[in-house]
């Protein structure tokens, strides 16, 4: 799997310099933006620290900070190769979407993550010659995960650091459309789920007491194609 998402951003790179006709034929671009609309919960970093409790009279472990993510609004390019095409409304496609967000996070701000993933690609927007008026994506992949980029003073001075940067899995459905001036256009909803080897079971607090909480990223885009 790791070997195919490699290939996909070796693909995508390349669309910048390639002049060959096929490669073209099968090249989408688009820009995108969220505005309010990406938030999220970053992976607690576990710490084993013994612990006892003097009231049930068992030592337990606790764990180091956890933080909340939300941004105010959100850049996106994504570049996406179609490996295989099936007639005019059907195809497999590979993609990779660098994110940058104005993001508000509990230890920092700002955020930079890279979802590479492999997509099935339906009607309108899946080739360059589909006649179909509405279209649909769905992608499965990998996001690598950088939040937040500038870490505040609170930051520095906790002993126990939040996890600032870490993978995940995450699965994301568009919606493709023509708007009122014929511009091919797409809603696009990614959830992003676990990773991180600090993820620990909900059951289990942090060092202050807070409940940890599995963590996940849900990011609604607003795409915008290129030349399409």
């Amino acid at each position: 799997m790791r070997k195919i998402l490699l290939a996909a951003v070796l693909m995508i790179s390349l669309g910048g310099i390639a002049n060959g006709q096929e490669f073209k034929d099968k090249f989408f671009s688009s820009f995108g933006f969220s505005p309010f609309l990406d938030f999220g919960v970053a992976p607690a970093e576990a710490y084993p620290i013994d612990n006892y409790d003097s009231n049930t009279g068992l030592h337990y472990t606790t764990y180091g900070a956890q933080q909340n993510t939300y941004a105010g609004f959100t850049f996106a390019y994504e570049g996406r190769y179609n490996l295989y095409e099936s007639g005019e409304n059907l195809a497999i496609s590979v993609k990779a979407r660098p994110t940058a967000g104005i993001t508000f996070a509990e230890y920092g701000f700002g955020a930079f993550y890279l979802p590479l993933g492999i997509g099935l690609e339906i009607g309108n927007g899946s080739t360059y010659q589909t006649s179909s008026n509405m279209g649909f994506s769905i992608t499965t992949g990998y996001s690598l995960n950088f939040i937040p980029l500038l870490t505040s003073d609170d930051f520095s001075s906790h002993i126990e650091h939040p996890k600032t940067s870490w993978g995940s899995p995450f699965v994301a459905l568009g919606v493709r459309f023509w708007n009122k001036r014929n511009k091919l256009r797409e809603i696009n909803l990614l959830y992003g789920f676990g990773g991180g080897s600090g993820d620990v079971p909900s059951n289990y607090v942090t060092e202050n007491g807070d409940k940890v909480s599995g963590s996940y990223m849900i990011n609604l885009s607003w795409l915008i194609f290129k030349n399409y």
